[in-house]
């Protein structure tokens, strides 16, 4: 089945997980400083913003059916 027919129960069950775990890597990014480990913190980082992009990508293909035919113009 594709993303495109999946159920908005889905899409909010994904957000809430893919949040909670970007919010955790973010936690630990904020909470530890660069010198410290600055490959770690650059990783927790990249791994933040892959996690928000990827559930961006895949609301934006779902929301993509969702937007109906395009009107018909006639002059």
């Amino acid at each position: 089945m594709g993303i495109r027919r999946w159920h908005k129960g889905k899409l909010i069950i994904l957000w809430a997980w893919g949040g909670c775990v970007g919010a955790l890597v973010f936690t630990d990014f904020l909470s530890t400083s660069v010198p410290a480990s600055p490959l770690r913190h650059a990783a927790e980082f990249l791994i933040t913003l892959l996690i928000f992009l990827v559930l961006s990508v895949i609301t934006w293909r779902w929301l993509g059916d969702r937007d109906g035919p395009a009107p018909n113009k006639t002059n």
